[in-house]
């Protein structure tokens, strides 16, 4: 399902901002 990659791409980004 695209949908699941899509969410673990989301909170991926959220997370390297969060760091970032």
């Amino acid at each position: 399902r695209e949908d699941q990659t899509m969410k673990q791409f989301k909170g991926l980004q959220k997370a390297g901002i969060a760091h970032g």
